[in-house]
């Protein structure tokens, strides 16, 4: 399965959380850059360091800290899954992201996830209500081009973002691109 964190700070695609949960006792942790970009220009760079952690099966909890568009904020994520991923039965997860003091459209989605090909290809579809902006549909794709490259894009709320995420040993990272511009991911 591909359990790694997304810009929410939660496991996902690339922004939007999947279905994927962080196995039990496992922890994950993450830098998050966007830079060269005309719309973060004026605002500065996005920089956020994120973590997750699996704290019971099924269930996972985690939180990133940054200065998202020059204002330092520490927003918080819990996922917990539904229904776990069989033969003929995909993965379904509710959970809550951006949780803040200083965002005030707190985010809760229903994300569907389903492994096909031997687990090559992962497709995501969810749900994500906002306060400030409804409810609103998102999905992606991953794609393993070899067993340590994979292929993602995702239709999040309001664009479409894509890149490729390399991973070995635990280890991963993305190049990203964005509305906002070109951005990486690490973690482990």
């Amino acid at each position: 399965t591909h359990s790694f964190l997304s810009l929410s700070g939660s496991t996902g695609l690339i922004r939007m959380p999947s279905a994927e949960v962080t196995p039990h006792g496992e922890f994950r942790a993450g830098y998050f850059s966007s830079r060269q970009s005309d719309i973060i220009s004026q605002y500065g760079n996005s920089t956020t360091y994120g973590a997750t952690f699996g704290m019971f099966p099924g269930l996972d909890f985690g939180f990133d800290v940054g200065n998202l568009r020059q204002r330092t904020d520490l927003t918080a994520n819990a996922k917990y899954q539904l229904i776990h991923e069989h033969s003929f039965t995909p993965n379904v997860t509710f959970g809550v992201f951006e949780a803040s003091k200083l965002n005030t459209s707190n985010a809760y989605y229903l994300a569907v996830g389903k492994h096909f090909l031997s687990d090559r290809l992962n497709l995501t579809a969810g749900l994500v209500k906002r306060s400030d902006l409804g409810t609103k549909p998102y999905g992606g794709i991953e794609f393993a081009l070899f067993p340590f490259l994979d292929a993602v894009g995702e239709r999040d709320i309001d664009t479409i973002n894509y890149g490729l995420r390399a991973h070995f040993r635990g280890l991963s990272a993305m190049l990203e691109h964005r509305k906002t511009g070109l951005g990486v991911i690490a973690g482990f």
